[in-house]
């Protein structure tokens, strides 16, 4: 309850009440990284001059169509023959989620083709494929897939050493004009995707 001061006690304490602005600034971050995310994956300068080209519109190279068939370990080995034959070492996979489900699926009845956990260096742990150019950690991301990237299941492989986020300015926060009963604030962030080579990558596209 309230002590006469006005103060709050017990299960009421101000200590243990959530800071409304807090909160809603903590929200708003997660949501613009959400949408990083998927500009990243899904970014489109023809559709919206705001945006970034992602990676379905700037690795086009290299493409395994599956054509709506069921994905195969001999795909793999295709897909990063491909970018390794344009000079390209992929060196990480981004999937959407059934293409991963699919993919551990296979591992399972197979699972000398990968280690069973790595952690890689961005702190979480997932599966790693054993290929010619090396270990290749696989990615889920919720936004390849045919609802967001109209590119239905498809794994992307990647050569980090050509691909690059090129910040313009970090995540940034400011407080704008207070004009009446609210706290009104901004979340920015200016950032372009920039795959330097495309042929150094490849992917396997339309998987069932």
């Amino acid at each position: 309850g309230l002590t006469p001061d006005g103060g709050a006690t017990g299960a009421f304490s101000s200590s243990s009440a959530p800071n409304a602005k807090q909160l809603e600034v903590l929200i708003k971050t997660r949501d613009i990284r959400e949408l990083e995310e998927e500009l990243i994956i899904n970014g489109s300068v023809s559709s919206d001059s705001n945006e970034f080209d992602g990676i379905v519109a700037l690795c086009t190279a290299n493409a395994t169509a599956k054509g709506g068939a069921a994905l195969a370990l001999g795909d793999i080995d295709t897909a990063v023959k491909l970018a390794f034959d344009d000079g390209g070492r992929p060196n990480l996979a981004v999937a959407s989620s059934q293409a991963y489900t699919d993919l551990l699926g296979l591992l399972t009845a197979k699972i000398g083709y990968m280690q069973s956990t790595q952690t890689v260096f961005w702190g979480f742990t997932t599966i790693v494929l054993h290929t010619m150019v090396g270990d290749i950690p696989v990615i889920p991301s919720m936004f390849l897939n045919a609802a967001q990237s109209g590119s239905a299941n498809a794994i992307y492989f990647l050569d980090l050493s050509v691909v690059e986020m090129r910040v313009l300015q970090d995540l940034t926060y400011e407080d704008l004009a207070k004009t009446n009963d609210s706290s009104k604030f901004l979340l920015k962030i200016y950032e372009a995707l920039i795959v330097k080579a495309p042929t150094f990558c490849s992917s396997i596209t339309g998987i069932a």
